[in-house]
């Protein structure tokens, strides 16, 4: 199966939260791209939480924001609890000054685990605040 097809747009059914939903997406190559600081489904746009979702679906994924929403300084709010990376993957944000990710001290921002293997994550352009030690899965590591 090719996976490297340019500006495929897609729609994806997918299980968030507790609901099925159909996102569309833009899908170039293995490149997923985040169109709104939203954390929270919004129709035909990808959010952060959506796109790290999808990459897991491609271990090697690449993770980018788009130009024209980022090109001012942004702030995504995790309203739905930490972001779980479980597969290789590069997130690439616009610029640590251009894009922060918030979790307002009530979980931890990110998880980076596969409980079966080894993986290569690279996060580069984004910075991380509010975040605090108390998760589900590695309580007390981290925040």
């Amino acid at each position: 199966m090719n996976h490297k097809k340019n500006n495929l747009t897609s729609s994806v059914k997918q299980l968030i939260g507790l609901g099925l939903i159909t996102s569309q997406i833009t899908h170039a190559g293995d490149t997923y791209v985040v169109t709104t600081n939203s954390d929270t489904y919004v129709p035909g746009e990808t959010t952060l939480r959506e796109a790290i979702y999808l990459s897991t679906q491609l271990p090697g994924s690449e993770v980018t924001f788009d130009a024209a929403v980022f090109s001012t300084p942004q702030t995504i709010t995790l309203t739905k609890g930490e972001l779980m990376v479980t597969e290789s993957v590069n997130i690439i944000g616009p610029g640590a000054n251009m894009l922060t990710v918030e979790s307002q001290g009530f979980n931890r921002n990110l998880t980076i685990d596969n409980e079966k293997s080894l993986i290569d994550v690279e996060i580069s352009g984004i910075t991380f605040t509010g975040g605090n030690g108390s998760s589900p899965i590695n309580d007390g590591r981290g925040g």
